[in-house]
């Protein structure tokens, strides 16, 4: 890699070329910039030229949000380096920290011989988006061969083409996506939501089925530290909860706030959810803000016939010390049935 970077920085192309032709990662971060955006930085069309052809992320966001066409128009390096960026699948509307998209910035700049061409490129990937949106497969069809590279671009909602197809449950439409190329792991910029966590949320089994065979991550946290998993338990979406633990998703991962899949299947009052999850080795002991157990509690009747499951199945006992007094006086049942058990 040192040498890879040492090749960059002299701009040295043949040394780039070797690192590439032996299976170097063009995509390795060289903080605190991309070797795409140091690139355009250095203005070398012939390095960024084979960059793109080596798969270089060209929407790549630094940490400041930007991506190499920020820079190129920041630095104003030219219509011939815009033009290749574009050619290489680069969003003019992907915005930056300060919510500056690169055509904000051209227009900012008045650069007039690129505005259009952004401008043009901006309504060719909106378009798309709407089509896989709306399910229309013809469409999608037509607008990928006037321009392929716009698969894997970002709307003006910042979301791309297969994230609005899977949306929506569009199986052929994400599939025909898939076979020209889409990222199968693109996130929506603003939440780092994947496709997988949104078909699981949104209960599309087919299109969950169909990315999982295409080796989408199951485990990939979105920016509300919500995973595929915790997403469709939250929703209570059943069916989706079965196809990523049967895909060996980490099933007690908690997010931020300590919640598991398990914590959302009970807090929901989904008995078969939390069956199944107890049955494929979720931990109802996790540390945790609130006790699993006492998730029980949170409605204005008890259900008894969750807590039996939990304690079955190890669910600490001790956290109900504060409770039995009250169960005690409002479900003799339990009461009786959790003395028996102790």
């Amino acid at each position: 890699m040192a040498s890879f970077v040492a090749a960059l920085k002299s701009q040295d192309l043949e040394g780039i070329r070797r690192f590439t032709a032996n299976g170097g990662d063009v995509n390795g971060l060289i903080s605190p910039q991309s070797a795409l955006e140091i690139a355009v930085s250095s203005k070398n069309v012939q390095i960024v030229h084979h960059l793109l052809n080596a798969k270089a992320a060209v929407d790549f966001q630094n940490v400041k949000g930007e991506s190499p066409l920020h820079i190129a128009i920041q630095q104003q390096t030219g219509r011939e380096m815009i033009e290749l960026l574009l050619e290489g699948g680069a969003s003019p509307t992907i915005k930056d920290y300060y919510n500056q998209s690169p055509l904000h910035l051209a227009l900012q700049l008045g650069q007039q011989d690129i505005i259009g061409l952004l401008q043009k490129i901006t309504t060719h990937v909106n378009a798309l988006c709407k089509a896989a949106e709306s399910g229309s497969l013809e469409t999608v069809k037509k607008l990928l061969e006037e321009r392929p590279t716009s698969v894997n671009s970002y709307s003006e909602e910042q979301v791309t083409p297969l994230l609005e197809a899977t949306s929506q449950g569009h199986l052929e439409v994400v599939k025909f996506l898939h076979q020209h190329n889409a990222n199968i792991e693109c996130m929506t910029l603003d939440s780092e939501i994947t496709p997988l966590s949104v078909a699981s949320s949104r209960g599309h089994l087919e299109v969950a089925q169909f990315l999982i065979e295409h080796k989408a991550n199951v485990d990939t946290i979105n920016s509300y530290s919500q995973s595929a998993l915790l997403c469709a338990s939250a929703q209570e979406q059943f069916p989706l909860v079965k196809i990523l633990v049967e895909n060996k998703c980490d099933i007690n991962y908690q997010n931020q706030g300590k919640i598991s899949a398990l914590d959302y299947a009970i807090i929901n009052q989904d008995y078969q959810m939390t069956k199944y999850l107890l049955e494929h080795n979720a931990n109802p002991n996790l540390p945790c803000n609130i006790p699993t157990l006492m998730h029980c509690f949170h409605h204005s009747s008890i259900n008894s016939e969750l807590v039996k499951l939990l304690v079955t199945h190890n669910a600490n006992l001790n956290v109900l010390k504060s409770k039995m007094e009250e169960l005690k006086e409002t479900n003799r049942e339990l009461y009786a049935w959790l003395k028996n058990w102790k």
